[in-house]
């Protein structure tokens, strides 16, 4: 099983996220929609789309996330 490591950018909403550092900006992202991303506490969610063209991406989660989970 592969993993990579990236980090959160920003909350756009309690069930979306915006993340970067997993991808470079030549990288599509097509390929990765729909992939599992978990959280450093447990929570998963979805890769849901990519953001502008720079690598970042937004992740969906089905349960409410809040700033706590972000900084873990």
């Amino acid at each position: 099983m592969k993993e990579r490591v990236g980090s959160i950018e920003k909350m756009i909403d309690s069930y979306m996220l915006m993340g970067k550092d997993l991808f470079s900006k030549e990288t599509p992202l097509a390929p990765f929609i729909g992939m599992q991303v978990i959280l450093s506490n447990g929570k998963k969610g979805i890769i849901h789309s990519s953001f502008g063209k720079s690598g970042k991406f937004k992740i969906k989660f089905d349960e409410e996330v809040n700033e706590e989970d972000v900084k873990c």
